[in-house]
Formats: C-alpha cells, structure tokens, sequence
C-alpha cells in the first residue's frame, strides 16, 4: 500500500473566504505535506538538492472541491497526502484528500517533473528520476504508464462554444509570488489569476460579476515555462456561463521577447449550494 502522511491545520480567518477554503491555502498545505512526506520517507527537500542535485519542479494542479466547506463547518481540517512515480520516473505527482468532521470536501493531484539542478543559480535539466531516489520509493508507488494532462482536455471542451467575456491586463511577478529561485510558486498562481479575473470584472456582464459571490469548483493549472521575479506577464482571460456556473480560462504569456505562454489555468464556479 503506497506509504501516505495526515497533516490537520486548525481553521483560521485568513485561510478562507465567505464561501469556502481558499485554493492558495489548500496548495500551500499540500506543499508542506509533500516536504513532510519526502523528509519521512524520501529524503528532506535540502539534502534533496544539496547532497543529489535534485529537484522536482511543479508542472500542473488539478484541484477539485467535492462540497462546500466554509471556516464554520468544523474546527479543523486533515489532509492525506502520497507520492507515486508515473511514466517510468518522468513524473513524480502527489496525490492529496483534504476532508473536515463532514468527510471529503476536496481532491488534488499535482504532478511533477523532475530536474537536475546544474549550479547554484539552480539552473535546471529535466531528467528521470535517477536511480538512488528512484529506489527510495515503494514498489506500488512505481507506476509506468504516462499521464493525461487534463488542462488541454479542459481548454478544448472550453473552445467548443464561443467566449462570453474576454479581458487582458499585464501583471508582474513579485517577491511574494516567488519560492527559492526566484521564479513564480505554483501555489501562489491562485492568487495572480484572481488579480487577472479581478481586473476584468467591474462591469461585466451579471452572470461574470457575480462570481464574487461563489465558490470554486475546481482549480486546473499547467505550467508550461517559468516567470521569473520581476517579469511582467500578459494575461488573456476568457469566461463562459455554464449551467452549473461560470468557467474562466486564464492564458498567460511573457511579455517582450518571444512572447511565450508559461502556463494556462481553468477555474470553474458554482453558487454556494449548502443545505
């Protein structure tokens, strides 16, 4: 049975909105949950990269809610987190319950890719796991077969009706986006896309504003290339009504130079259906 760790993070304001946990902060407890579980039965993040040049980069989320959990349905909330190796060691994904006293409320799967780190710059050359972590893993955490990325699928299923609402603005990278080297954490992606769909809201049309007042459904990311601090990123946002709610897709590129999209995101809306 794949090895697995529990976390519990009590609630506090900050943690959520009106309606619901907030998806930074459920990111950023898989974060700590991940380097827990690699500290316990991997190897700690540091030696990671200190003693076998090493790291695992981030390349997409698929965060799903399963029901509504706001700060007052419990006092506490869990997490269940484990690792597996997929496509013969070109993606490490942790795989993530997050549930309340009400059971379940939410799901993640983030994959990674894995690196070799070249200098102290923290350059990095993705590679296969190599072999002396490879082999700190559990045989049924080793899986061969590769995996579906979902954002695609998502954006095709988007593309299939026409836009409803398209806006762009610029937005910069800053120190508080960033993680160790200075280019853009994934957990922190929420908050630039709630910048980005926040911009184009005052004055669109009702079904669009009133996003204000819902909760996420889910949260899909792909990471396609890094920004890094201080880059400044154009990012096209387009929104779709749907019956269940409102979906927005969130393409960002860099600006000046080759003008290259480092990554897309899908998040999808629902009013508040609580009992």
């Amino acid at each position: 049975m794949p090895r697995t760790i529990t976390r519990t993070f009590p609630h506090d304001t900050s943690s959520f909105t009106p309606t619901q946990v907030q998806p930074q902060v459920l990111l950023g407890f898989a974060m700590s949950a991940w380097a827990s579980w690699s500290e316990h039965h991997l190897v700690s993040f540091p030696r990671l990269v200190r003693e076998f040049g090493v790291g695992l980069v981030v390349v997409g989320a698929e965060l799903h809610y399963l029901r509504p959990h706001g700060f007052f349905d419990a006092d506490e909330l869990s997490l269940v987190l484990g690792m597996r190796v997929h496509d013969s060691g070109r993606i490490v994904a942790g795989h993530v319950e997050y549930s309340s006293a009400g059971g379940p409320f939410a799901r993640l799967f983030c994959p990674c890719r894995p690196v070799v780190l070249r200098d102290k710059s923290l350059a990095a050359e993705a590679v296969t796991l190599p072999e002396p972590i490879l082999s700190r893993f559990a045989a049924d955490e080793i899986r061969s077969e590769a995996l579906d990325r979902q954002v695609p699928k998502s954006v095709a299923a988007f593309d299939d009706t026409p836009s409803q609402f398209e806006h762009e603005t610029k937005l910069r990278i800053l120190r508080h986006h960033c993680e160790l080297a200075d280019q853009w954490s994934f957990s922190q992606l929420p908050t630039l896309v709630n910048d980005a769909r926040e911009a184009g809201l005052d004055g669109a049309p009702g079904p669009f504003a009133a996003v204000r007042g819902m909760g996420h459904a889910s949260f899909e990311l792909e990471l396609v290339a890094p920004a890094y601090i201080y880059d400044e990123c154009r990012v096209r946002t387009r929104g779709q009504t749907t019956s269940s709610g409102v979906t927005f897709v969130h393409d960002f590129y860099r600006c000046g130079g080759s003008g290259r999209r480092l990554a897309t995101v899908v998040e999808r809306f629902a009013a508040p259906a609580r009992a």
